[in-house]
């Protein structure tokens, strides 16, 4: 048996009571460092200098800093890294946010992070019958970069019935305190919240938003997770979550991918994620 399939045997009740678990060197430095060199790879052949004034364009538009390769990839940019006539004020690869939303589909390294029997061996213990991954992406926290405002990542997608979630957060350098390390709220994945649902509705997006959801929450209850690089950290669905701001004069990237139990949920229809160009829904057994 594994080191990995060992760790995986005794995260289910810390998973269950607390809404994640962390397992330290869940992959090797050596193949984080691989999926930071595909991504900057991914970056360089699909960002091209012609297509910044279609980045501002789009966000006077949209107010969305991406750009969508069909069939391929999807890279979002930080909206202060360009000035109004879309040249960038920053190197390429510091203004990048993210870039997904399909790597385990497309590029082979992603494919065997994503894919290994790591992985398995922990969803099989966390009980997930049939596991689909339908995003991936690679977040890019610059320096400079503010803090996320608290979430639960469910808020942004749904199944029926709800609560199969789940996130593999993946940290591919060393999160620390200083760089926007994640903070949890330990136990918050019990409580209902869910303010903010993005649906798809007549071919359109329609975000529906409970206001002042979060107003009563304290800072104090959430919990920062410092991790070294090739760390893994799950997270539940519900859980409430967010990031610091990154006041190092470094990066601090992760893989993320996130899926859910076919064999407990359906995906409802009128989300907005949907199997195609963008995205692509891949069963992990």
């Amino acid at each position: 048996m594994s080191r990995i399939a060992k760790s995986a045997k005794s995260i289910l009740g810390t998973f269950l009571e607390n809404g994640f678990a962390v397992i330290p060197e869940f992959i090797g430095r050596s193949q984080a460092a691989a999926l930071v060199s595909e991504s900057e790879r991914i970056l360089d052949k699909y960002f091209v200098e012609s297509e910044q004034q279609k980045l501002v364009s789009n966000a006077e538009k949209l107010g969305d800093h991406s750009i969508t390769h069909k069939d391929e990839v999807t890279m979002t940019f930080h909206p202060n890294s360009f000035d109004k006539n879309g040249r960038l004020l920053v190197s390429k690869h510091r203004a990048l946010h993210s870039i997904g939303m399909k790597l385990h589909n497309l590029f082979e390294p992603f494919k065997k992070a994503t894919f290994s029997e790591d992985v398995k061996h922990v969803l099989q213990r966390l009980q997930y019958g049939n596991p689909i991954v339908f995003e991936s992406s690679v977040v890019y926290k610059a320096p400079g970069a503010k803090e996320l405002a608290m979430h639960q990542d469910e808020s942004y997608y749904r199944t029926d019935p709800p609560g199969s979630g789940l996130a593999f957060w993946i940290a591919l350098d060393d999160a620390t305190e200083d760089n926007g390390c994640l903070q949890i709220y330990p136990g918050s994945h019990k409580a209902a919240f869910l303010p903010r649902v993005i649906l798809e509705v007549d071919n359109k997006l329609k975000i529906i938003e409970e206001n002042n959801t979060y107003k009563n929450i304290e800072e104090s209850k959430f919990v920062k997770l410092p991790v070294e690089m090739g760390s893994l950290i799950l997270v539940d669905g519900f859980l409430l979550h967010k990031s610091g701001p990154n006041d190092t004069d470094n990066l601090r990237r992760a893989y993320m991918f996130h899926l859910f139990d076919k064999s407990k949920s359906n995906w409802m229809k009128n989300n907005y994620v949907k199997q195609g160009d963008v995205y692509s829904f891949n069963s992990v057994y």
